[in-house]
């Protein structure tokens, strides 16, 4: 059985909220996408995905850039999902555990990036841990490096 911790993160001021807001304050920064790596069918081939490394993936308070298109004021919603392998048990194809990457992991910690007008998720991704995250694009897992901080 999972059970999934979720919490909206709006934009109050840091101080006021310590354990929620921490942990995307850790995470607001500019990443560069060092790696892609097939994990199914998809429109973008192999040359098209590398075109990809080396870009810059910023996830900062007040505007988000991902792969492909860019929103401002953007709601960053955080989840924690145990993860524990089970038998016979078929998790989520959302997830890059799924597909056998970083499956070694305790948890899967998930950023929903969510517009702010419409409240609808534009994407996530995953953390992987203090310097690494990944988002998957059209049969791609994209890997990416913290860089500096907004």
């Amino acid at each position: 059985m999972k059970i999934k911790f979720t919490i909206l993160l709006f934009l109050f001021p840091l101080s006021v909220i310590s354990s929620p807001m921490d942990v995307m304050n850790r995470f607001y920064g500019n990443y560069k996408v060092v790696d892609a790596q097939r994990y199914s069918g998809g429109l973008t081939s192999d040359a098209d995905s590398k075109l990809k490394i080396g870009m810059i993936y910023s996830v900062c308070p007040n505007a988000f850039k991902g792969l492909s298109s860019s929103l401002y004021q953007p709601l960053y919603k955080y989840s924690s999902i145990p993860y524990v392998f089970e038998d016979g048990v078929v998790e989520s194809k959302n997830y890059s555990t799924y597909y056998g990457f970083y499956d070694d992991r305790k948890s899967i910690d998930v950023v929903s990036v969510v517009d702010s007008k419409s409240k609808d998720i534009y994407t996530f991704f995953e953390i992987i841990d203090s310097d690494t995250i990944l988002t998957s694009f059209d049969g791609f897992i994209y890997i990416m490096k913290f860089e500096v901080k907004c």
